[in-house]
């Protein structure tokens, strides 16, 4: 419910503005402007108001880099200026700034690094050095450099492998790996490697199924993950058909499952009408 989330988002920062002119020293209340426009930039971007979504993180970049330069030891102020760091190469990713993009990712990697070298247990950070990893990976594969682009998503599936091992019954460990599972199905499907593209998607499959089966009100789960698993899936049978006729064999489970995701509904986000878009063209 992207609308109504936006509209509470704004009120919260309208908010938190409010505290800030009472007391603009209060790092805690201008630590809260910094959440509001993350979550304002968040809403934006599920709607794909990149542009408008790109200047609430600027914003809270601003911010994040101040508070965390005044406290260096703060973990959590540390923690939130990698974070700042995300969202801003998420907005540049979609407005195909991509060289920015990278950079904003590697700033936000350096962030990480550090608070686990400090604390090796700072689950938060590792889980957001793989998210960091498969982002990277995404952002190199659509520039076209596909070989460190399968290493820097290998590196993700692996930290990722290990959280899951870690918390079994932990949803967003899986829900991570099937997004960086997916990216790596992917780039495999573009190197060429079909065998290795096929299981990885069979793998991200597998995953989303158990998450809906948790949940089936999840959109997520039912769209980008469980509904572009099926679309890839499709996609790398029809690449190793070996004549028409078996290609749109191949193809024909899209037709089905464009129609599914037709009905999640998802039309004003971004992650579900691409991936219905996806399933439709295919």
């Amino acid at each position: 419910q992207d609308d109504a989330a936006l509209r509470q988002y704004q009120d919260y920062a309208r908010l938190a503005d409010r505290l800030v002119r009472i007391d603009p020293n209060n790092a805690d209340w201008r630590a809260e402007v910094n959440y509001a426009n993350v979550d304002m930039g968040a809403a934006l971007l599920a709607q794909g108001r990149a542009n408008e979504a790109a200047q609430a993180f600027a914003r809270a970049l601003g911010i994040g880099l101040d508070l965390a330069r005044r406290a260096p030891a703060n973990r959590d102020r540390q923690f939130d200026l990698g974070q700042n760091y995300g969202w801003l190469a998420a907005a540049d990713y979609r407005r195909g700034r991509l060289d920015a993009a990278l950079g904003d990712r590697m700033a936000e990697r350096t962030v990480y690094a550090r608070l686990i070298a400090q604390a090796p247990s700072d689950q938060s950070a590792v889980l957001s050095l793989a998210i960091n990893r498969y982002t990277v990976g995404q952002i190199l594969m659509t520039k076209g450099q596909l070989k460190p682009a399968i290493a820097a998503l290998q590196a993700s599936k692996a930290d990722l492998g290990q959280l899951m091992a870690s918390a079994p019954d932990d949803t967003e460990y899986k829900h991570r790996a099937v997004y960086a599972l997916l990216l790596l199905g992917q780039t495999l499907l573009q190197a060429g490697d079909l065998d290795g593209a096929q299981k990885t998607a069979g793998q991200a499959r597998d995953l989303a199924e158990y998450l809906v089966g948790k949940d089936p009100t999840v959109s997520d789960w039912q769209g980008p993950c469980l509904g572009g698993a099926r679309a890839l899936l499709v996609e790398i049978a029809a690449a190793q058909a070996v004549s028409p006729t078996a290609q749109k064999a191949a193809l024909e489970p899209a037709v089905a499952e464009a129609v599914r995701l037709a009905a999640l509904g998802g039309k004003d986000n971004l992650a579900e009408a691409d991936t219905a878009a996806e399933a439709a063209l295919l």
